[in-house]
C-alpha cells in the first residue's frame, strides 16, 4: 500500500493550504474549554490542559502508525485533553470553530442512545481524537467535521452480544484527513457504517475501515461514498475479518472523480475469511457523474451544473 506521501510525490500534488498551514497562527492556538457543548455527556472522568505549554507524551505514536507525513513537532504545541463518559439518548460534544485539538474521547453508550461528535469548520484548525465507544442496542455514533484543516482521528469501537451499532462519518472538504476505524463484534452484534467524503482543492483523504467478526452471528455493513475533484487524492480500504460461524458481511464503496485526470482515487476493500456457512461480498467503483441521470434532471428542468450538484449532494447524504 502506498503512502499518502508516495502519492503526492507521484502525482506532484501541491496543497494549496500546506504553506498557509505552517505560517497560521492557529498553530499556537489552544481549544477554549469553555466553548466546549458536552450537553447531555454524564461525564466520569475530565482531564483539561491547566495551562499553556508543550505536549512530551509519546503515547500517540501508536495513533499515526503507517503515517509518514505527521508533524509530531507541531502536535508536541497543542494542548492535550481527556473525556470519559456514558451516554443515555441523546448526546452532543461539539468544539468551536477555532478550535484546534489533541486528545481522547471514551464513552459508553447506553440502549437506544446516540452520540455525536462535531469537530470545528475553520479551514485552519488542526483536530487529533483517539474515540474508543462501547455499545449497547441499537445505538448511533456521528463525526462530522466541515472544512477543518488536517484532521487526524482513530476510531474503536467494541460491541458485546446483541448489540447494535449505527456510524456516520462526514467529512466535507478538509484539507488533510486520516481516518482509520476499527470494530469488534460479539455474538450477533451488528454494525452498520457509512463514510462520506468530499476532496478538492489539494485535499488528501485516506479513510480505512476495519471489521473482526469475533461473535457467532454477527453482521456488518461498510460503505465509503467519497467525491474527488482537482488535484487531489481520494483513498477507501479496509477489511472485514469474519472468523467465526454464520456471519455476514458487506463491504461496498463508490467514488464520483470530478477531475480532469489530476486527481488520484483508489480503493481496496478486502475480505478475510477463516469460518465456513458465512456470507461475504465487496464491490468498489470509481467512474464519472452518471449521464444518464444527468439527462433524466435535465428532463426536468435542472441545468448541468444544478443536475450534478444534486447527484453529488445526495450521494454525499448532504442536505442544507
Amino acid at each position: 500500500m502506498k503512502s499518502i506521501g508516495a502519492i503526492i510525490k507521484e502525482n506532484g500534488v501541491k496543497p494549496e493550504l500546506k504553506k498557509e498551514w505552517r505560517d497560521s497562527p492557529t498553530v499556537n492556538a489552544y481549544t477554549d474549554f469553555s466553548k466546549l457543548d458536552i450537553s447531555g455527556f454524564n461525564v466520569i472522568e475530565k482531564v483539561l490542559p491547566i495551562e499553556k505549554g508543550g505536549f512530551e507524551s509519546s503515547s500517540y505514536q501508536e495513533f499515526f502508525d503507517g503515517v509518514n507525513e505527521t508533524p509530531l513537532n507541531i502536535i508536541r504545541k497543542f494542548q492535550n485533553f481527556n473525556l470519559a463518559g456514558e451516554v443515555d439518548g441523546d448526546s452532543v460534544l461539539e468544539f468551536g470553530k477555532n478550535d484546534s485539538l489533541l486528545g481522547s474521547i471514551k464513552a459508553r453508550l447506553s440502549k437506544n442512545s446516540r452520540l455525536k461528535i462535531s469537530m470545528g469548520d475553520y479551514k485552519l484548525s488542526f483536530i487529533t481524537l483517539w474515540i474508543e465507544c462501547e455499545a449497547g442496542s441499537d445505538n448511533q455514533l456521528e463525526l462530522e467535521s466541515n472544512g477543518s484543516g488536517i484532521t487526524y482521528v482513530r476510531i474503536r469501537e467494541t460491541l458485546g452480544e446483541n448489540a447494535k451499532l449505527s456510524i456516520i462519518n462526514k467529512h466535507i472538504k478538509d484539507s488533510f484527513l486520516f481516518l482509520h476505524g476499527d470494530c469488534e463484534l460479539g455474538e450477533n452484534a451488528s454494525v452498520d457504517s457509512k463514510i462520506y467524503v468530499y476532496a478538492d482543492k489539494g485535499a488528501h483523504y485516506d479513510c480505512v475501515q476495519n471489521v473482526l467478526h469475533s461473535g457467532l452471528n454477527s453482521k456488518s455493513n461498510v460503505g465509503g461514498r467519497g467525491v474527488v475533484d482537482g488535484p487531489s487524492s481520494l483513498i477507501f480500504r479496509g477489511m472485514l475479518k469474519i472468523h467465526r460461524e454464520r456471519c455476514s458481511g458487506n463491504f461496498e464503496t463508490k467514488t464520483i472523480n470530478l477531475s480532469n485526470g489530476d486527481a488520484f482515487t483508489d480503493s481496496v476493500p478486502m475480505l478475510d475469511i477463516k469460518a465456513t456457512n458465512v456470507s461475504a461480498r465487496h464491490s468498489s467503483a470509481i467512474e464519472d457523474i452518471d449521464k444518464a441521470e444527468l439527462f433524466y434532471l435535465a428532463s426536468r428542468g435542472f441545468s448541468e451544473q444544478e443536475g450534478s450538484k444534486l447527484i453529488i449532494d445526495s450521494m454525499l447524504n448532504i442536505s442544507d
